[in-house]
């Protein structure tokens, strides 16, 4: 069933985003093709509001469900532990909107496949894990080739840290975010290349913790992937629909950085080492965990 606004045909799931989103808002949104390189926490999450917003998308994740997954990422049940997240996570998509075309990679982002992957996509998520930085520089280079931008986030604690890359702009670039433009390697890229801010609150020893291998997973909440696929997609937004000068907050040099405890703020490049390093340094002052220690012990049943 369809529905008319201004002669513009509007599908019935589209409907309640009308005053907020024009009819011709949404057919613009129909024409995007958004590849999402990495379906966990951040690309689960931003590839089922995509599909909400009626864009169309392309799954790449190599990986499997497995239990640790299930207190935060899309796509994640019981029933599909050990199946591809890629592919589990279409089948889910699929359900909620089947007039959005997906298409899976279940091999993931490979550089064999780059360009496959990339044919016919507006939009370039890159969700990657954060182990693999030489995919995410090689997929920034080939979508920069393309002409397509590249929206980068992470969840931390209860927020997230999000950007986008101009492919206009060959110098505020994925290699400078990571370091290399100053004579960086990929081996040396850490966390301090991949982090804005860390949230103050976050328990003493945690990041040693899991730097050193002792946690089970990486740390993640479902509020801290919520609220990152919310800020991405606000993000992929603004720039599909041509108003980026007003919003650049979300393009680099900028850095947005968005949490419920420590506020929202708006970090430039240029200042990211020394907010970092503050941010770091205040871990501790806001105890807001009960109970939790990264070093203690417990048991997985």
């Amino acid at each position: 069933m369809s529905v008319v606004e201004s002669s513009i045909l509007v599908s019935e799931r589209d409907v309640a985003s009308l005053g907020w989103r024009t009819a011709s808002d949404q057919g613009v949104l129909r024409d995007q093709r958004l590849v999402v390189a990495g379906c966990g926490g951040a690309g689960g999450g931003v590839a089922e509001s995509a599909v909400r917003n009626g864009i169309n998308i392309v799954l790449a994740d190599p990986d499997e469900f497995d239990k640790t997954n299930l207190n935060r990422q899309v796509g994640s049940f019981e029933d599909v532990v050990g199946v591809n997240k890629a592919v589990a996570l279409a089948n889910h998509l699929g359900k909620i909107r089947p007039d959005v075309d997906i298409e899976v990679y279940d091999e993931g982002i490979t550089f064999e496949n780059l360009d496959r992957v990339l044919s016919g996509a507006s939009l370039v998520l890159d969700a990657i894990d954060i182990s693999r930085p030489d995919l995410s520089v090689e997929l920034a280079k080939r979508s920069r080739l393309r002409g397509l931008p590249v929206f980068m986030g992470i969840e931390i604690g209860l927020g997230s840290n999000v950007t986008c890359f101009d492919p206009a702009d060959d110098y505020w670039t994925v290699e400078r975010y990571f370091g290399l433009e100053d004579g960086g390697s990929i081996e040396d890229i850490g966390l301090d290349r991949i982090l804005t801010h860390m949230p103050t609150y976050t328990e003493d020893g945690m990041l040693e913790a899991f730097m050193r291998g002792e946690l089970h997973s990486t740390p993640g909440v479902d509020e801290g992937v919520r609220r990152l696929s919310s800020d991405m997609m606000i993000s992929i937004n603004r720039w599909v629909f041509g108003d980026r000068e007003l919003f650049p907050q979300f393009i680099y040099p900028y850095i947005y950085v968005s949490d419920p405890i420590d506020g929202m703020i708006v970090v430039h490049a240029n200042d990211r080492e020394a907010h970092l390093r503050q941010s770091m340094g205040q871990i501790g002052t806001r105890d807001i965990w009960s109970g939790f220690s990264a070093s203690g012990t417990y048991t997985i049943i």
